[in-house]
């Protein structure tokens, strides 16, 4: 079975698609852009509103996907669907999910540095990385093996709750969805 090409929009029919819907939907877009951060400020005020976060976040998701679909929104639109059905608390998830694979991304790789550094003679890897080039060319590989899955992670979280809010799927399908949006558009065209 052939492999189903997909078309990829210029940069600009991007920007210019989004430009058209905010010019469109400015004010309401603006009212409730700002209802919506009032309240997720708000939510992070307590222990239960950690929880409410995650539906907020999904109604948002789906207040966007109803602009970008150009269907009639109102003042507090889509509120209140991130709370139906479970959604806030797979969104949740979701969040903790990403969470702990952000912390991994940077607990590996410092833990395998100093596993080597503890199983190294402590001078022998000072006088080794005091050499200018190679203790710039750890201190980069290091940084690449750390912020290059963060950001990979980043992107997954960025999409996820849009797949969650339009789909309505599980947690571990948000990540599939998520992962298979940013192959197939590619890094750094879904960064954008």
């Amino acid at each position: 079975m052939a492999a189903k090409k997909t078309k990829h929009l210029a940069l600009s029919t991007y920007f210019s698609h989004s430009f058209t819907q905010i010019k469109n939907h400015y004010g309401i877009l603006l009212i409730n852009t700002l209802l919506y951060a009032i309240l997720s400020i708000v939510c992070h005020l307590s222990l239960f509103g950690l929880l409410a976060v995650g539906g907020l976040h999904v109604g948002f998701c789906t207040f966007y996907l109803r602009i970008i679909r150009n269907k009639k929104t109102h003042f507090g639109d889509s509120i209140t669907t991130g709370f139906h059905q479970g959604k806030w608390f797979r969104a949740v998830l979701f969040y903790i999910a990403n969470f702990l694979a952000i912390a991994a991304c940077i607990a590996v790789p410092l833990g395998i540095a100093f596993g080597i550094e503890s199983l190294m003679d402590h001078h022998a890897l000072v006088s080794l990385l005091s050499d200018p080039a190679l203790g710039l060319g750890v201190s980069i590989a290091l940084g690449i093996v750390i912020v290059l899955p963060i950001c990979y992670l980043i992107l997954m979280m960025r999409f996820g709750l849009y797949f969650l809010a339009d789909k309505d799927i599980h947690v571990m399908d948000m990540f599939h969805s998520a992962l298979h949006l940013i192959h197939q558009a590619g890094f750094c065209r879904a960064w954008f």
